[in-house]
């Protein structure tokens, strides 16, 4: 594959994920590159990466029983991709609800991102003004 066709897709893969990353209500800056150049949502316990439109979730367990236990629990939106002992791989089936984007957070580290209001605003503003 040509380098301009590579950087096409990659950019395609940033778009989807950063539409995903929206809808999981994630930290921005969960979008990184892994060791290959590619895009990914980086948790600290998973990854999430697109490919053609879909999305593959990597989530590490630690052993055999939690891998089990995340199977079950995330059976609703995922497919089974790739089944390891204590680790997988699984392609969400469709975009995720309220309640689903935060069960996936968890298994993947995913920090939330969080709504900033006018009057947290104000209060920053106040605490800075208080320190300087």
């Amino acid at each position: 594959m040509d380098q301009i066709k590579l950087n096409l897709l990659r950019i395609q893969d940033r778009v989807e994920l950063e539409t995903l990353l929206i809808s999981l209500n994630g930290a921005k800056n969960a979008i990184k590159r892994d060791e290959c150049g590619d895009w990914i949502i980086a948790g600290s316990r998973g990854t999430i990466r697109a490919c053609d439109g879909k999305f593959y979730v990597y989530i590490s367990s630690g052993s055999a029983r939690a891998w089990t236990f995340v199977k079950k629990l995330l059976v609703n939106f995922t497919i089974i991709h790739q089944d390891g002992d204590e680790e997988g791989v699984l392609m969400l089936s469709r975009m995720l609800d309220t309640d689903e984007a935060e069960v996936l957070r968890s298994y993947i580290g995913l920090r939330q991102t969080r709504d900033v209001t006018e009057k947290h605003l104000q209060s920053f503003n106040e605490r800075v003004r208080k320190a300087g």
